[in-house]
C-alpha cells in the first residue's frame, strides 16, 4: 500500500540483487512484523521498526546457524539464543549482539558450561 507515495500497510518489496521482504511499512520504512530473504540466502523474520529488526525475531543463517531473540536496532539485545550448525547452543543475555551475562552453552559433544559471559567468552 501506498500513503503520500510512500510505503505503508503491508506489501513486497524486490531490490535489483534479489533481496525480498515482505511484512509491514510506516513511512516507506520496514515496520512491524515482516520477512526478509536476502540474496545470500540468509532470512529474518520478526519484528522491525524505522527500517531495523527490533523487537523479537529469528534469523537463519546459510551455514545453518540460527539467532532467536530479542533485537534492538539490529542486534540480539537481552533474552536470545543462537544454535551454530554443529547443533551447540548459546542460550543468556545479549548486549548489542554480544552473550554478556548470565548464560549457558550447551555444545555438541556434550559438555555445558553456566555462567558469566562477556563479548562471548
Amino acid at each position: 500500500e501506498m500513503l503520500h507515495s510512500k510505503r505503508h500497510g503491508y506489501g513486497t518489496l524486490t531490490t535489483t540483487d534479489g533481496t525480498v521482504y515482505t511484512g509491514e511499512w510506516q513511512q516507506n520504512k520496514k515496520w512491524g512484523k515482516g520477512r526478509l530473504a536476502h540474496s545470500s540466502g540468509n532470512v529474518y523474520e520478526g519484528e522491525f521498526m524505522d527500517g531495523k529488526r527490533h523487537g523479537y525475531g529469528r534469523s537463519t543463517n546459510t551455514d545453518g546457524t540460527i539467532h532467536e531473540g530479542n533485537y534492538v536496532e539490529g542486534k540480539l539485545h537481552g533474552q536470545g539464543k543462537i544454535t551454530l550448525q554443529d547443533g551447540s547452543i548459546l542460550d543468556g543475555q545479549f548486549v548489542a549482539g554480544q552473550l554478556t551475562g548470565t548464560g549457558t552453552a550447551i555444545y555438541a559433544n556434550g559438555a555445558k558450561y553456566i555462567g558469566m559471559w562477556k563479548d562471548f567468552q
